[in-house]
């Protein structure tokens, strides 16, 4: 059976880590203090 590939974008190393930093804490108390 022939195995597919799943390609990645060029940035998406740096997509994952702005996602990744979406998901702490001191983002989300940034987040309300901007609003």
């Amino acid at each position: 059976m022939d195995a597919r590939k799943i390609t990645r974008e060029e940035h998406e190393d740096v997509r994952q880590v702005a996602r990744d930093i979406a998901q702490t804490d001191q983002y989300v108390i940034s987040m309300k203090l901007r609003k």
